[in-house]
C-alpha cells in the first residue's frame, strides 16, 4: 500500500477584498452624530463635577476653571479690545465646552465604528486621551492653556476626574445606544 502524502491546500491567488469590512460613510457619520450628542450629553455631569471639586480647592487654587480661562483667552485672540459682558463670557464658555464635548465624542463615535468598542472603560481611556492631548498639547501650543505640568496637583486631579466622568458617561451612551439599535 503506498503512503498517503500530505495534501496541502493551494494559496489562493487572489488577494483579499480591503474594503470587505470596511464601514460605509454612512454609518461612519451616523456614529459620529451619535458620538456627538452622547459628548454633549456627558459634558453636563462632567461640568458638575468639575465645579463641585473646584470648590473643594485650596484657596490658592481657585483661579476660574479652565473652560473659562480658554474662553477669555480665545475672546482676547479674536476682539479688537472689546470686552464681553459677565454673562456674554459665561454663554461663550459654556458654548466652547459643550461645543468641545460634542466635537471630542463625535471622535470617539467614528472610531467606534472600527477600532474601539464602546463601554465605559474605554470612553474613560478615551477621556483621559482627551484631557492630556487638550492640556499637555493642544491647548498650550495653541496659546490658550498653560500646560497641565505648571498646574497644581489639585487642578490637575480635578479635570482628569472630570474627564474620567465624562468618557464613562460617553462611552456607556454610545453602548446603550448600539444595543438598542441592534
Amino acid at each position: 500500500m503506498p503512503a498517503l502524502r500530505k495534501v496541502r491546500p493551494r494559496k489562493s491567488r487572489r488577494r483579499a477584498n480591503p474594503t470587505a469590512n470596511k464601514p460605509s460613510l454612512f454609518t461612519v457619520l451616523r456614529n459620529a452624530a451619535m458620538g456627538g450628542f452622547a459628548g454633549l450629553l456627558a459634558t453636563a455631569p462632567m461640568t458638575l463635577v468639575m465645579n463641585r471639586l473646584h470648590r473643594s480647592l485650596p484657596a490658592k487654587d481657585q483661579q476660574a476653571i479652565p473652560p473659562s480661562r480658554i474662553t477669555a483667552a480665545l475672546e482676547s485672540a479674536v476682539t479688537s479690545g472689546t470686552k464681553p459682558s459677565h454673562e456674554q463670557h459665561q454663554t461663550l464658555t459654556m458654548v466652547a465646552h459643550y461645543g468641545y464635548g460634542a466635537a471630542m465624542g463625535s471622535l470617539f463615535g467614528a472610531a467606534a465604528t472600527k477600532w474601539i468598542r464602546p463601554t465605559a472603560s474605554t470612553g474613560v481611556l478615551f477621556g483621559l486621551g482627551v484631557w492630556a492631548a487638550s492640556y499637555l498639547a493642544f491647548l498650550p501650543a495653541a496659546g490658550l492653556h498653560e500646560p497641565a505640568t505648571e498646574e497644581s496637583p489639585g487642578r490637575n486631579e480635578m479635570m482628569i476626574a472630570a474627564h474620567v466622568v465624562w468618557g464613562a458617561i460617553l462611552g456607556e451612551i454610545i453602548r446603550q445606544a448600539w444595543r438598542d439599535d441592534t
